[in-house]
Parts: C-alpha cells; structure tokens; sequence
C-alpha cells in the first residue's frame, strides 16, 4: 500500500471493521494525516456538495416531469370515464323507452302514434316556412347514398 501511494505522490487511507464490529485502519503517510487533508479539503467537499446537489435536482426535475404527465394521462382518463359513463346512461335510457313502448297496450299505442304524427305536422310546417327543403332533401339523398 505504501510503494502505490508513495509512486502516485497521494495519501491513502482504508479503514475496515472485522466480524466482530471491530475497526482497522491503515495509511500512509498516517490516517489521520489523509482524512485531515480529506475533510478540509473546502474545495474537494465544495465539488461534491455540489454534484450532489446537482443530481438531486436532476432527479427532481425529472420525477416532477414524470408526475406532470402521469396528470396529464389521468386528466385523459377521466374524460373517457365520462364520456363513457354518458353514452353508458344513453343507451340505457333507450333501451328502457323501448322497453316501455313494447309494454303498452293498443290504446296507448295508438295514442302514442297519435302524438308522433303530430310533432311531425309540426316539423314539415317548420321546414316550409323556413325553406329547409333542400338541407333535408340534402341529408336523405346522403343517408341513401351511405346505405
């Protein structure tokens, strides 16, 4: 250990504790002349203080980086969740008015068709009094076509 520390001109210092929690040291020129040196050493504890500053900034840089799009992929999550929940809730709604259609007696049925022709008088006046012939004609003709 001598002869390697002697031909780098550097101190060297190891210090190692036996099974027993018993500690050995061993440098050259002395221990304690090393750690001296090593620990007021301002510039070498400077160096580290701040490479270790400057990984865990990096770190937080990119730990924040990543819950930012972790957020970001929940905030889009939660729009489809929705999204979902309300064609969920549609669907259900049609399939229960289609239920209680195919529920109705023959009166009501009659009744009910009744009150359909009626609303639609009422949106064949609209579309002539408007002239929304041709937006209908329009949407027939690409229905039909699409078919």
């Amino acid at each position: 250990m001598e002869n390697a520390a002697a031909k780098s001109s550097t101190g060297l210092a190891i210090i190692v504790f036996s099974p027993g929690d018993r500690p050995y040291s061993f440098g050259h020129p002395s221990v304690d002349s090393v750690l001296d040196e090593f620990l007021h050493n301002g510039n070498l504890l400077e160096e580290y203080d701040l490479l270790l500053e400057l990984n865990q900034g990096s770190n937080i840089n990119k730990l924040k980086d990543e819950y930012n799009e972790l957020m970001d992929a929940l905030q889009v999550e939660n729009k489809k969740k929705e999204r979902l929940k309300k064609a969920i809730a549609i669907a259900k709604a049609k399939e229960s008015d289609v239920t209680r259609v195919e529920k109705l007696e023959l009166n009501e049925l009659k009744k009910l068709k009744k009150s359909m022709e009626g609303i639609h008088k009422q949106i064949r006046k609209r579309i002539d009094e408007e002239g929304l012939h041709e937006i209908v004609n329009n949407r027939r003709n690409r229905k039909a076509h699409n078919k």
